[in-house]
């Protein structure tokens, strides 16, 4: 016959030890997005809707869009490209390092942290150029966008935004007259080819 079960052993039942299961379940409800301001949120899907058709109504609001808000409002003010180190200029707008050292005119307000940058100097003669390298890459609408800097051969008058030149490969850094002894200039594709060609003349 099976044993008696005496209160003892359904002591022991009771003290056996359960397994310990952790009961989580409220976490679940805080990896949900936090709940954003309706006004603010309103705000933002104005401006993405703006930004991409003009119509706020069926436009839903992506995960990322302050992400995306910031970088479609910073944008150069010197060249038409996106990418590559901004700083804040003067007027409250953005500029690329880049740009700010190869266009004469252009200043930082303060040397060490390169920023902010200050264009008040720069001749409107310079955003009235066209970009030579945006025309024959088919940018046509973007020649006109920023400042441009001019080749650096004496009479000629190519114009070409410090990106686009950049990407090229024609900017140079050569000995200069200032404190600095380091002269930010840039040729056209023309001067630079025969640049290249007199100096490996000389070697």
């Amino acid at each position: 016959p099976p044993p008696e079960s005496g209160p003892e052993q359904s002591k022991q039942k009771k003290v056996a030890p359960r397994p310990s299961i952790p009961v989580k379940q409220k976490p679940k409800e805080k990896e949900k997005p936090p709940p954003v301001n309706k006004q603010e949120n309103a705000g933002t899907l104005n401006i993405l809707s703006t930004l991409s058709n003009g119509n706020s109504s069926k436009q839903k609001i992506p995960a990322d869009g302050v992400h995306r808000i910031r970088v479609d409002f910073k944008r150069c003010e010197l060249c038409p490209h996106k990418d590559g180190a901004l700083k804040r200029t003067d007027n409250g707008g953005w500029a690329h390092v880049v740009c700010a050292l190869y266009i004469p005119e252009v200043q930082f307000a303060n040397v060490s942290t390169m920023e902010p940058i200050v264009l008040q100097s720069v001749p409107h003669d310079r955003y009235n150029k066209t970009c030579y390298i945006c025309d024959e890459q088919g940018r046509e609408s973007k020649a006109a966008t920023g400042a441009c800097m001019t080749c650096n051969k004496h009479g000629c008058r190519q114009a070409f935004h410090v990106t686009c030149a950049q990407f090229a490969g024609l900017l140079c850094e050569e000995e200069g007259n200032g404190a600095d002894n380091v002269q930010y200039c840039g040729y056209c594709k023309y001067h630079f080819s025969k640049l290249k060609k007199s100096k490996r003349g000389s070697n």
